[in-house]
C-alpha cells in the first residue's frame, strides 16, 4: 500500500479511537476559607462550570438561585451576581461581608448543560462553606438540594494528607453506590497529572451513602456525587435526560 494512503488511513482510524472524557464540575471558591476578624469580612466569591484539573470550561449561564444558608436562615445573593470572564469563558463572581459568627453554606442552582458528548443536560448544585469568626458551628447542615454531599469531616481546617468523609444524598435521602468525582483545582498547572486517569479520582459510596476521600496536597479540591435525574427534563426547548451533580469544595492547608 502506498504511504500517502497508509497515513490517510492511519488518521481515519485515529479520529475514532475515543478521548478520555473530561470530569465536569461545578466550582464555587472564595478567596478565603474562613473569616477571622471584622478587618477582613468580606469574602470574595467565583461561580464556574469548570475542568478543574486542566483549568478550562464551559460558558456558565447566570444561576437559577445562589444564596447562602447561615444558623437556619438563607438569603438570597442572586441579585449580587456580576458577570465576568475567564480565558475566555463567562463566570459569575459575588461579594458577600461575614457580619455575624458560624459557618456560611453557599450554594447556587446552575441553569442546565446541554453536553453534546454525553447526549444528555448536566446540572450540578454547588456548595462551598465559610466560616465566620471561629465558630465552627453549622457546617454539616443540610441545604435541602436534589443531589448534596453532607459533610461528616470539618470542611476546612483541613491538613494536607488528612482525609474527608461525607454523605451523598439524593432528594434528602442517602444514595447508595453513587460514584463520586473528586479533583483538584489547578488553574497554575502546578501538578500535572502523568495519565489521564490521574485527572480524576473515582469512588463509591456505601449502602447508607457514605464516602471517604484522601486530600494528599494543599490547595482546592472539589467532589461531585453524580446521578441521573429521575425523568427527562425539558429546556431551551429540549427534552432530554439530565445528570446531576452534588458538589461539594474545600480548602486544604499544607503541613507547616
Amino acid at each position: 500500500m502506498p504511504k500517502k494512503y497508509l497515513a490517510v488511513l492511519v488518521l481515519i482510524n485515529l479520529l475514532f479511537i475515543p478521548l478520555p472524557a473530561q470530569a465536569h464540575f461545578g466550582m464555587l471558591l472564595s478567596d478565603r476559607p474562613v473569616v477571622e476578624t471584622q478587618d477582613s469580612a468580606a469574602v470574595n466569591l467565583t461561580l464556574r462550570f469548570w475542568h478543574p484539573r486542566e483549568n478550562n470550561g464551559m460558558d456558565m449561564e447566570k444561576p437559577a438561585a445562589f444564596a447562602v444558608l447561615r444558623g437556619g436562615e438563607v438569603r438570597d445573593l442572586l441579585p449580587q451576581l456580576r458577570a465576568g470572564k475567564e480565558a475566555g469563558r463567562s463566570l459569575w463572581q459575588a461579594s458577600f461581608t461575614v457580619e455575624e459568627p458560624g459557618d456560611h453554606i453557599f450554594y447556587f442552582t446552575p441553569r442546565p448543560y446541554w453536553e453534546e458528548a454525553e447526549n444528555c443536560f448536566i446540572i450540578h448544585y454547588s456548595k462551598l462553606i465559610v466560616d465566620g469568626f471561629d465558630l465552627q458551628d453549622g457546617w454539616d447542615a443540610a441545604v435541602g438540594l436534589p443531589m448534596e454531599i453532607i459533610p461528616l469531616t470539618r470542611p476546612y481546617g483541613l491538613y494536607a494528607g488528612n482525609s474527608f468523609s461525607g454523605q451523598v444524598r439524593k432528594e434528602g435521602q442517602p444514595l447508595a453506590d453513587c460514584e463520586i468525582e473528586l479533583e483538584f483545582y489547578d488553574p497554575g498547572r502546578q501538578k500535572p497529572a502523568s495519565r489521564d486517569c490521574l485527572i480524576t479520582q473515582v469512588i463509591k459510596s456505601d449502602q447508607n451513602g457514605y464516602f471517604t476521600v484522601s486530600l494528599p496536597w494543599g490547595g482546592w479540591w472539589g467532589m461531585a456525587a453524580l446521578s441521573s435525574a429521575d425523568s427527562k427534563i425539558t429546556y431551551d426547548g429540549r427534552t432530554e435526560e439530565a445528570e446531576l451533580g452534588g458538589a461539594l469544595w474545600v480548602y486544604v492547608d499544607e503541613l507547616p
